[in-house]
Parts: C-alpha cells; structure tokens; sequence
C-alpha cells in the first residue's frame, strides 16, 4: 500500500474516533437550562424558608407564598435574570447550619454581627432596618418613661441563641443594669409566660 494511503486510511480513523468520542459526550454531559424566550442560563438558587415566620415568609414551599420577605426577593430576581428560586424549609437554626455547609445560597433577615460576618457574606445594602422592643404590662407605667434604670432587677424572658437577647442584653449591660434573664423556647411559650408574671418582661 502506498504511503499516502496508509497516511490517509490513519487520518479516516482518527477522524472516526473523534467523532464518536463526541457523539458519546453529547449523549452524557447535561445541557444548560434556559428561560423561556430567552437565552439567558437559568441558575437554581436555593433559598432558606423558615417556618413560623407570619408577616415576613408565610405559606409552605410548593404552595402559594406570601409575605414582605417573599416579595423582596420576587423584586431581587428582576435585577438577576435566569434567577429560579428553589425554597428550602426550616427553622431558623437548622437554616443557619444549611447556610453555613453551602446547602443553601440565600438566606433573608439574617441579623449582621462580626462573628457571623467570619462565616457568611453579607450584601453590601441591608434588606431593612431591625428595632427591637421590651414589653411591659399596661400597669408598670414606671416602665414606659424610657428610663432604662426602671429595669433594674426585673426579670427578662427572652429567646436563647437569637441576635435580638444578645443586642438587649448588651444594651443593658451598656446601660449599668443587672437584669436575669429567662429562656424561653417559643414566643408562644414567652407570651403565657409574661401574662402569668407580674413583674417579667418579654424582649
């Protein structure tokens, strides 16, 4: 056989092998997802629903959903086309821990501390403003002045693990008062607490 022959037979197989090679990677690999009547790749963004959460993210996922935290993020996906959101319930400790391994990518109303910031990224604009209160009884009028000295020595029902004790207690340790604090699991549980108290305070 002629060299040009056999040059060109060995081309032929490479060629061959080539192009099967491709024909079994297109067969395996995934194709990338797009949104409809547009070529933008649509990117499933798995985002934390905790449950209980009236007002902020009410309804369950693969329901109807409601809520201003819901809602945010509806206006957030205009500004991140090919954006699906695939919403994962939990509570709010189970959310934190979901975030932290990359099981999740998006978490709402997550409360900024330097502690967390070593975990977490945080968006460089806040999703809002946080205020947090102390609840009185209508009778300790003695309460509502504003004076944070009036809760010397009362004694503070509050929730263990939440940004909201850590900032009041801080406040108040800021402010010279000696308070204790009881820990409640639910604000249900918080709130029969302090109807049956007379001097117990709710943050």
């Amino acid at each position: 056989m002629k060299p040009s022959a056999v040059l060109r037979l060995a081309l032929y197989r490479t060629l061959a092998v080539a192009l099967a090679a491709l024909t079994l990677l297109s067969a395996v690999m995934p194709t990338p997802a797009f949104a409809a009547d547009s070529d933008q790749q649509v990117k499933t963004v798995r985002v934390g629903w905790l449950v209980n959460n009236e007002g902020f993210q009410e309804g369950t996922p693969g329901e109807r959903l409601s809520g201003w935290g819901y809602e945010y993020l509806q206006t957030l996906s205009y500004y991140t086309p090919g954006w699906q959101y695939e919403y994962v319930s939990g509570t709010f400790t189970e959310l934190m821990d979901m975030l932290e391994k990359g099981e999740i990518d998006l978490m709402p109303n997550i409360s900024h501390s330097v502690e967390r910031e070593q975990k977490l990224l945080f968006s460089s604009n806040p999703e809002g403003t946080e205020r947090y209160y102390i609840y009185a009884k209508p009778d300790r009028d003695d309460l509502a002045k504003g004076d944070p000295q009036a809760l010397q020595g009362l004694t503070i029902g509050c929730n263990s693990g939440v940004m909201q004790t850590f900032v009041g207690q801080q406040w108040l340790a800021n402010e010279g008062v000696t308070c204790t604090y009881k820990e409640i699991d639910t604000g249900g549980a918080s709130l029969r607490h302090f109807q049956t108290a007379r001097s117990t305070l709710s943050s």
